[in-house]
């Protein structure tokens, strides 16, 4: 996978924020899944976190420098 640039952090540090503020919706049609977040936008989300990730590496996401999170009705956690 590739260098982690200034710009990555700065897009993963606003979409953590984005989906933080989101949560509310987010449980209303991703609850029990894990989401990917780009540009403050669910990309992908499933069920199996697996599944997901190789989703991502298809979609040519690198997911070391995605918001990725399990949508749940407990605090968020940072997975990545």
């Amino acid at each position: 996978m590739g260098q982690c640039l200034p710009g990555d952090l700065v897009r993963f540090s606003s979409d953590f924020e984005w989906l933080s503020a989101n949560v509310s919706k987010l449980l209303q049609k991703f609850r029990g899944q894990y989401v990917l977040v780009r540009d403050g936008d669910v990309v992908l989300a499933n069920k199996d976190f697996d599944k997901l990730l190789e989703d991502a590496l298809k979609q040519d996401i690198d997911p070391a420098f995605a918001v990725i999170e399990k949508i749940t009705d407990q605090n968020v956690m940072v997975l990545m």
